[in-house]
């Protein structure tokens, strides 16, 4: 008995393709790992200041890059400095003037993003206080929240620009809740602190002028700061958590309401105080955020004259160069 051998089927290139795409489908799916990325903040993750970052999360942004990213609150600014230098964290929150006062210290730390164009930093007058020329500064109170917090720097700033000494008036480092609170209270005349401390402060019905400090003076908004080593080492990281962070920040600006409620609903600390954090969104998103011809952008003219003046009063023993304090390599595309 004969056995005929038939000739294989020929296939189109339609039938081909259809076939291929079957069989892939068959095949047990593989998914990229997410990238892990270590992320220290300067204060807790729950603070409207926050509000670009969290919304990020909370809309699964720094997921859509790819991202599984581990935030952990560390003790200031300085402490994350510290940190990312040292390799624990692959980034984390300070202000765009970090980097002028790390760097002459040995951490090599540059600011990657500057999140908004005006300054962090509030300057809040006691209208009953009779302060409305610069001379009337002298003999008065200023309350700060610590005498190393980037916000009494930008004060002395401040007072420099409109030619007041710091030893003509008294400056009161009164933590972060006693800032605001001496202000309520008519215990101090006048107050430096983030929008966080200045909204409880126009909440309260007392009468105030508010100067925004970059008016007078060159001081930035909050930086996301990275190390030279993790710059080198992780690009693509770094520029993925960027540009997601810059999404967070794009709709806060757009839709601070929204945003207030978002960060409301997510943390349990806020319960109660929809409305506070609602006034402190909107204010970063109209006094703070707004002003950079690109999103994140690092302005180099400001940081030279910030630095110029911190050297001028010893705040740090000697320059850095821009290039070593900046980059806007994670700004493009």
């Amino acid at each position: 008995m004969s056995h005929e051998i038939s000739a294989p089927p020929v296939l189109s290139r339609k039938q081909f393709l259809l076939a291929g795409l079957l069989a892939a489908a068959a095949l047990p799916r593989r998914t990229l790992a997410a990238e892990k990325v270590r992320y220290a903040l300067p204060a807790p993750a729950f603070l409207p200041a926050f509000t670009p970052i969290s919304l990020a999360l909370i809309k699964g942004y720094y997921a859509n890059e790819g991202l599984e990213v581990d935030f952990q609150t560390v003790a200031g600014g300085a402490e994350v400095a510290k940190r990312v230098a040292a390799g624990e964290f692959d980034l984390g929150g300070g202000t765009g003037d970090t980097p002028i006062l790390m760097r002459p210290h040995g951490l090599p730390i540059k600011a990657i993003a500057v999140l908004g164009g005006k300054s962090l930093t509030q300057i809040l007058i006691r209208r009953e206080s009779g302060i409305y020329a610069p001379e009337h500064f002298r003999g008065k109170t200023i309350s700060v929240t610590s005498t190393t917090d980037t916000t009494y720097f930008t004060l002395l700033g401040f007072l420099s620009s409109i030619g007041v000494r710091a030893d003509e008036l008294k400056i009161v480092p009164a933590g972060p809740t006693g800032v605001y609170q001496m202000m309520i209270d008519g215990k101090a005349d006048a107050m430096a602190g983030v929008p966080d401390w200045a909204v409880p402060v126009l909440r309260s019905g007392i009468k105030t002028m508010t100067f925004r400090s970059d008016e007078f003076f060159p001081s930035l908004a909050q930086a996301m700061i990275s190390s030279d080593q993790t710059i080198a080492a992780r690009p693509r990281v770094l520029h993925a958590f960027v540009r997601a962070t810059l999404r967070g920040l794009a709709d806060t600006i757009a839709q601070p309401d929204a945003a207030a409620a978002a960060i409301t609903a997510r943390f349990p600390q806020h319960k109660g105080k929809e409305d506070m954090v609602r006034d402190i969104v909107r204010y970063y998103a109209q006094h703070v955020y707004p002003g950079q011809r690109i999103p994140g952008e690092v302005s180099a003219l400001r940081l030279q004259r910030v630095q110029n003046f911190y050297r001028m009063r010893n705040i740090v023993e000697r320059e850095t160069p821009l290039k070593d304090l900046y980059t806007d390599q994670f700004l493009a595309g």
